[in-house]
């Protein structure tokens, strides 16, 4: 700065300065939009884990609800009991299985289950599956 006259040098320190204090300026504005991005992040985790929890507790509260007013489902309290299985063959079954008053005879094989009957333990009709020996019209 030898050859600059004094004015020309004032300005010329002035923009130096000026230059320098804005860049120090822009890195901690950058270091606040990194602070507030981060902060911003997890504000937004914050909120997506709240509606998360919230969501499952309205279903684990209200869902089994809903269930209930549907017609033929089976109401609170009530259990699910396996009455009596019979092997037809290899990978083949009867199940008669009871949930609350109603009894269902299921066929099962590996691939896939059929409902066969339903009736109810008021019903008048009285209906038996013996779980040893072959079935009576089987016998040779």
């Amino acid at each position: 700065m030898r050859g600059f006259n004094p004015p020309v040098k004032r300005t010329l320190l002035t923009f130096a300065l000026a230059n320098l204090v804005h860049s120090a300026y822009a890195q901690s504005e950058l270091q606040g939009d990194l602070t507030f991005s981060i902060l911003r992040a997890i504000v937004a985790l914050a909120v997506v884990l709240a509606l998360f929890f919230l969501m499952v507790y309205l279903i684990r509260r209200y869902y089994p609800r809903m269930l209930e007013k549907l017609p033929n489902a089976p109401q609170r309290g009530d259990k699910i009991e396996l009455r009596a299985t019979r092997a037809l063959g290899p990978k083949r079954f009867l199940y008669i299985v009871r949930i609350g008053k109603m009894n269902y005879l299921i066929g099962g094989s590996d691939q896939s289950l059929n409902k066969i009957d339903q009736w109810t333990d008021d019903s008048n009709t009285h209906r038996t599956l013996s779980t040893s020996g072959p079935p009576s019209d089987l016998e040779s």
